[in-house]
């Protein structure tokens, strides 16, 4: 989202001067509307019946819900137990397979869930990891810390990683090879022809046939 509005800034100047804070969210990807109602009917709720959706909630890591007519409850499954696992791995957007900048690199601050095994089986008020990519960003935390909008304790570089690091990227990561499968088939860059066959080479064609899937039909992951 963060370099969506970067580049609309670089297109309307104009947005520069109204937008005063970019905040990003360290992020592993966005599920579609289509991996949500397969677990919503897997679970032999009617998709048609439900009204509001909660992903989180009620605690953290939270719990996926599903309200039908007047609030009544329709799911009740633990995020990190069930939900995580069926229905944000199961389909991301297209962009969000393709996308190698989880870190909000372009936003001035970034906030994420810390997932260690720590945190997860003891903190349950919510506490967020906060960086300071920019200037602008290390006054706005400040001057929140200062006001009383935020109550913060220090953490290293390393324990920011730690707590996502599977979103770490490497040359070797399948998110490079999705990547590089949708620069070649969606953009025609031939100079990723050779990361792909060397991705297929070594029997790793992560991204491939989905990417093809989505090239060759009109409505894919939305």
């Amino acid at each position: 989202m963060v370099e969506g509005l970067s580049r609309l800034e670089g297109l309307r100047p104009v947005l520069a001067e109204r937008i005063i804070l970019k905040v990003s969210m360290v992020c592993s990807g966005m599920s579609s509307r289509e991996s949500t109602r397969r677990y919503i009917a897997d679970a032999g709720v009617d998709p048609q019946a439900a009204r509001r959706i909660c992903y989180r909630g009620d605690g953290w890591p939270g719990r996926f819900r599903v309200y039908g007519d007047d609030e009544r409850l329709l799911l009740d499954r633990p995020y990190l137990e069930d939900a995580v696992v069926h229905v944000v791995s199961r389909d991301h957007y297209l962009r969000c397979w393709n996308c190698v900048d989880h870190w909000g690199r372009l936003a001035d601050v970034v906030a994420c869930d810390p997932w260690t095994r720590d945190v997860v089986e003891h903190e349950r008020k919510g506490w967020s990891a906060l960086m300071s990519r920019t200037e602008r960003g290390h006054e706005a935390v400040t001057s929140a810390i200062e006001h009383g909008a935020l109550v913060t304790r220090p953490i290293t570089m390393e324990d920011m990683l730690g707590y996502n690091r599977p979103l770490v990227l490497g040359p070797d990561h399948p998110r490079h090879a999705w990547m590089a499968a949708y620069q070649l088939i969606f953009r025609r860059r031939w100079k990723y022809l050779w990361p792909v066959m060397r991705n297929l080479f070594r029997g790793r064609p992560a991204g491939l046939r989905t990417t093809l899937k989505a090239r060759l039909q009109t409505v894919y992951y939305y």
